[in-house]
């Protein structure tokens, strides 16, 4: 990517958009750190409506502009979702500090999002409606792991929500049950960890959710038992 490369972008906005150049370098920036901050960016999402037409109509910067970083920009116009997914990781080591309970939970969310896919029961953006009681026992049924305490399951909910893969309503206290809405871009958050998890969830019915390194994820003829992750 090219410094020339935002300059036409900025000049299109200002052609098309009425901005001003000022404006538009300003909105360029501003858009690209809160598709950082957010790692998805739903156009049904309040607040992030103007954010996502900016970054969808100039999606093909936007794109060379993350790969510099090793991000690909995921745009999937049947969700009104735009994400970030890694594509070449620098210091992989680092993956495994995840918690253990943070990676279960999000593999948990994942299995009850697919399973809910295959069967349509969805609502209208895509989003699977779901509930924390259904989560914490899918969480406790299905890993090695000691039970889950529910402040621990509210904390890394709040994470999840933030980064824009689930969402409830209310603030981030500590609650014993509330709805929750898994959204569109928990797949690209659960990438190279679902195809090893799942399939190993699928097969045993558990796992012990540490991430593999990359040498230990699945190859194209192992692990039968789940094929859409």
């Amino acid at each position: 990517m090219e410094l020339d490369d935002l300059t036409k972008a900025i000049k299109k906005e200002v052609l098309e958009h009425n901005y001003t150049e000022e404006d538009a370098e300003i909105e360029f920036i501003a858009s690209a750190q809160a598709l950082l901050h957010f790692q998805c960016i739903y156009r049904f999402n309040s607040g992030q409506k103007f954010k996502y037409d900016f970054i969808r109509r100039n999606i093909a910067f936007y794109k060379m502009y993350f790969a510099v970083l090793g991000l690909e920009v995921i745009d999937s116009p049947s969700e009104q979702m735009i994400a970030l997914s890694a594509t070449k990781v620098p210091y992989p080591q680092q993956a495994n500090r995840i918690k253990k309970d943070d990676t279960a939970i999000l593999l948990c969310l994942r299995l009850i999002f697919d399973e809910a896919r295959k069967v349509g029961d969805t609502q209208e953006n895509g989003e699977v409606l779901t509930d924390t009681d259904q989560i914490y026992d899918r969480m406790n049924d299905a890993t090695n792991l000691k039970p889950l305490k529910q402040a621990d399951l509210n904390k890394t909910l709040s994470k999840l929500k933030r980064f824009g893969l689930i969402k409830f309503e209310g603030d981030d206290s500590d609650v014993y049950f509330r709805l929750v809405l898994i959204l569109p871009g928990i797949i690209h958050a659960t990438n190279e960890i679902s195809l090893f998890q799942i399939n190993q969830w699928a097969l045993t019915n558990s796992f012990d959710p540490i991430i593999p390194p990359k040498k230990e994820l699945l190859s194209n003829d192992a692990g039968q038992g789940v094929q859409d992750v």
